[in-house]
């Protein structure tokens, strides 16, 4: 069952917008390329988990899941979570290769280069803890008591820690194998948690079937009741203070210079000075005063279109383009 979702597609349609204006320096050009790489390995992750888990009550699946406690800030790319077990994945979009070498540091490999990134599976491990720790503080809230004694999931709950890797992304080096348990093409994550949930379950079933038959094995327990996991997952919605992806691009675009985030397809309509006529003093005709956006009260700009069908012609545009996309026609 999804408990948070996502809109994936309005912040890669913005991200390509922005790229396709020219209007990037090189560096930002490269952060942006990887944001909207990063977005599409999380939309298709987020997909394939929406296929496998949308309608099953058993397994909740949350997107884009950040939170903060004891100080600390945990940004998690998607979790699913059951009564007895936690998958934490990661996605990682890499164009060509990974390198991961004996000692567990990670790199993405350009050629000859190798740029350094931190290990997503430690990443994810952190992310467990800080988790972890905040439902522990808020265990009154939905769990309950056993002999006066306050129950704890921490013990008994199963975690797993999954790299989601983009289909054409190649993984090498000598760290490779150690990682294993691990990686995970994106299309084979829904299968493995399928795969280890029915698992469990069996072999819960089985459990009760022994106790049954010779009262001697210990039933294996879930981490959570039904009630608790609903408990569980309204906290944690609760607590996500993440943006939308829409957010993070909009954040990136105001950060850039003013002329950067101009519209891309417009220039500055400087003011002209005519000539005077004989005879008659000098006049100076100025551009137009830029109105408000009437749509969201930013300052207009007089742009000329720089090209389509109205080439050449001036228009005022809201200086908060592409957030705000109003114009107004000159003629």
């Amino acid at each position: 069952m999804i408990r948070k979702n996502v809109n994936y597609g309005m912040a890669m349609h913005e991200w390509g917008n922005l790229l396709d204006s020219g209007a990037l320096p090189g560096d930002q050009e490269a952060m942006a390329k990887s944001h909207l790489a990063g977005l599409k390995a999380e939309k298709n992750m987020a997909y394939y988990l929406d296929a496998s888990f949308g309608q099953d009550p058993d397994l909740m699946v949350f997107n884009n899941l950040q939170f903060a406690h004891g100080g600390q800030t945990a940004q998690i790319d998607h979790l699913v979570l059951s009564r007895w077990s936690a998958y934490f994945i990661e996605t990682k979009s890499a164009a060509h290769k990974i390198n991961i070498n004996p000692h567990g540091e990670w790199a993405r490999v350009y050629g000859r280069r190798y740029i350094n990134f931190e290990s997503p599976v430690e990443q994810s491990k952190r992310h467990e803890e800080l988790l972890f720790s905040l439902l522990a503080s808020r265990l009154p809230e939905f769990m309950g008591k056993m002999l006066g004694m306050q129950l704890t999931f921490r013990t008994v709950i199963d975690t797993h820690h999954l790299v989601a890797v983009s289909v054409e992304t190649a993984i090498q080096g000598r760290g490779r194998k150690a990682m294993e348990p691990h990686l995970r093409k994106l299309d084979q994550i829904p299968s493995m948690i399928g795969e280890n949930h029915k698992a469990v379950r069996s072999s819960l079933l089985g459990s009760v079937f022994a106790e049954m038959r010779d009262g001697k094995t210990k039933k294996r327990q879930p981490a959570f009741s039904e009630k608790e996991l609903e408990g569980c997952c309204q906290i944690l919605l609760q607590a996500d203070i993440s943006q939308t992806p829409l957010e993070k691009v909009h954040a990136f675009i105001e950060s850039l210079p003013r002329e950067a985030a101009a519209l891309r397809d417009a220039e500055p309509e400087p003011e002209v000075e005519s000539s005077p006529a004989i005879g008659s003093p000098a006049t100076v005709a100025k551009a137009p005063t830029p109105p408000a956006c009437p749509k969201c009260g930013s300052p207009m700009a007089l742009r000329t279109a720089a090209r389509g069908d109205r080439a050449g012609k001036q228009f005022f545009g809201c200086t908060k383009y592409p957030k705000c996309k109003s114009i107004i026609n000159l003629d």
